[in-house]
């Protein structure tokens, strides 16, 4: 394999399975979430906040206990969660290189949301730190075998789609694989709203 080509292992390879992480959810009170384990499980044990049946945040156990929640409050998580943003939806079949551009230009979100592309439903969460772990190495692009985009290192292999796309109706960022074309070829979310594409060119 050229030394330009990006790895070909898959998110589903790498992501941490639903079944594996903490559920919580916007209602919970400190009752329940001391219930639910929060206050026991490791710093890094991935967790998943749900309002309903939506995902409205992911984020680590440590973070959570230590950097949003105060040592005291009270009333529904959810009025707590206000520096966690949505998490970026991913699918599992994609390779993890493709997600380079996505996880530099969206900084503030540390967990990526693994659905399947059909149903919708949540299979894990990725996270970011794993992704960054699959970049090219910085020595990569001086010899030309990389692409850069501002400050942004990119695989040089054609085969991966670089792009992202975001929907202001919810806040949400989405890897390539994670939209679909309507009948009018505009790209939409699972959820049916138009997405605005991001490309590396338009980064910086």
């Amino acid at each position: 394999m050229a030394e330009n080509m990006a790895p070909q292992t898959l998110v589903d390879e790498v992501m941490v399975s639903i079944e594996e992480t903490l559920h919580l959810s916007t209602q919970d009170s400190v009752q329940v979430v001391i219930q639910k384990g929060l206050y026991r499980v490791p710093d890094d044990k991935p967790v998943v906040i749900l309002d309903g049946p939506e995902v409205v945040a992911v984020t680590a156990a440590g973070k959570l206990r230590c950097q949003i929640l105060p040592r005291s409050w009270s009333g529904p998580l959810g009025d707590r969660l206000r520096r966690l943003p949505p998490p970026p939806e991913i699918t599992p079949q994609m390779r993890v290189a493709a997600l380079d551009f996505l996880v530099q230009q969206v900084s503030e979100a540390d967990w990526l949301l693994v659905v399947d592309d059909e149903t919708g439903q949540l299979l894990g969460v990725l996270s970011r730190k794993v992704v960054l772990d699959y970049l090219p190495k910085p020595e990569a692009v001086a010899k030309g075998e990389i692409r850069r985009s501002a400050h942004t290192l990119l695989w040089g292999d054609p085969n991966i789609d670089h792009n992202y796309y975001y929907c202001p109706v919810e806040k949400r960022y989405y890897a390539s694989h994670a939209v679909r074309p309507d009948r009018e070829g505009k790209m939409r979310d699972r959820r049916g709203h138009l997405v605005k594409k991001h490309t590396p060119s338009e980064a910086g």
